[in-house]
C-alpha cells in the first residue's frame, strides 16, 4: 500500500490488493495499543496520535475509499471548501460574507484554512445534533409516537 502526503488535489485510491492488505492490518492492529516502525536495525516508537491516525487511514482504505492527508494549515479555494462541506460555492461565499467562516485574501481570491473548515463543520454538526435532540424531546412531550413502516 502506498500512502503519500501531498497537496490534497488527488486522493490516494486503494487498489483491490491495498484494500485486502488494509483489512488485514486493521485486524492485526486491533489488539495492539502502540505501533513501532523498523528502520534497518532501529526500532522507532510511533506517537499514539500517529498510531490512531494510521488505524483510521487503514479503516477507510479497508472499505475501498480513497484517502488524502492534508495539513490543517492548507488554504483552500471557495470551490474546494464547498466540495469539502458538500455545499454549493455560493453558499460558502455567503458564509464568508456573513463572517461565519474566516478567510484570507490571496491577491483578489479568498482562501479558507482547512482547520477553519474542520472547526466550522464540527460546530455545525454539534448544532444539528442538538436540534435533532430538541425535536425528539418535543415529539415525545407532545405525545406523538414514532411512525414506522410495517414490513409485514
Amino acid at each position: 500500500m502506498t500512502l503519500q502526503l501531498h497537496d490534497g488535489t488527488e486522493p490516494v485510491s486503494p487498489t483491490p490488493d491495498d484494500t485486502l492488505k488494509a483489512r488485514a492490518a486493521v485486524e492485526a492492529l486491533a489488539s495492539h495499543a502502540q505501533l513501532s516502525l523498523c528502520a534497518g536495525e532501529d526500532r522507532i516508537e510511533v506517537p499514539r496520535a500517529v498510531f490512531d491516525l494510521v488505524k483510521s487511514i487503514l479503516l477507510v482504505m479497508a472499505e475501498g475509499h480513497a484517502v488524502s492527508i492534508m495539513p490543517c494549515t492548507m488554504r483552500l479555494t471557495t470551490q474546494q471548501a464547498a466540495e469539502f462541506l458538500n455545499v454549493s460555492r455560493p453558499f460558502v461565499r455567503d458564509l464568508l460574507d456573513r463572517g461565519e467562516l474566516p478567510y484570507e485574501m490571496v491577491g483578489s481570491h479568498r482562501r479558507i484554512l482547512l482547520k477553519d473548515l474542520l472547526h466550522f463543520r464540527k460546530r455545525h454538526q454539534h448544532e444539528h445534533e442538538e436540534a435533532m435532540d430538541f425535536l425528539s424531546e418535543q415529539t415525545q412531550s407532545l405525545g406523538f409516537e414514532e411512525v414506522g413502516l410495517d414490513t409485514q
